[in-house]
């Protein structure tokens, strides 16, 4: 159940698709013209004289409208769980000495975790629980 391997069910729902390069650049012009006039209109305030705004062609830049879209939809506990996981392997690898970076970002993720959810998420100490004794079965075979 982590790993990518989270269960999921599908479902369709409306969404609005990333912006397009054209998209973006037309939305850049745009910013850029009303920046322009706002220029303007404030040069022209300070200098006493009006500003003929249809000089600045401002293109319309059309809302985009959402999409039908197959929908990957997960359980938020599925997904603290993951989390938990994941964070509890990188945790035995950063102690282990094979994972080399530090795990405070993790760490702190965790806490935010358990903070937002007003209660324990998952344990900032290792638990150790020492074995009861005897920790070592024997054979009573005599030949091994």
């Amino acid at each position: 159940m982590c790993f990518g391997e989270i269960e999921h069910d599908l479902h369709y729902g409306e969404r609005i698709p990333p912006e397009t390069e054209e998209e973006r650049r037309a939305r850049i012009v745009a910013e850029m013209k009303a920046k322009e006039m706002i220029e303007a209109r404030k040069e022209a305030e300070a200098s006493g004289e009006k500003i003929d705004e249809s000089e600045f062609k401002i293109p319309v830049v059309e809302a985009r409208k959402p999409v039908t879209m197959l929908l990957y939809l997960i359980s938020i506990t599925d997904m603290k769980f993951c989390t938990q996981k994941s964070f509890e392997f990188d945790k035995v690898l950063y102690s282990m000495g094979v994972q080399k970076y530090d795990i405070s970002e993790e760490q702190a993720f965790m806490t935010t975790l358990t903070k937002k959810e007003r209660r324990k998420f998952y344990d900032d100490e290792e638990v150790y629980r020492r074995l009861e004794e005897p920790s070592k079965v024997y054979s009573k075979d005599p030949e091994i």
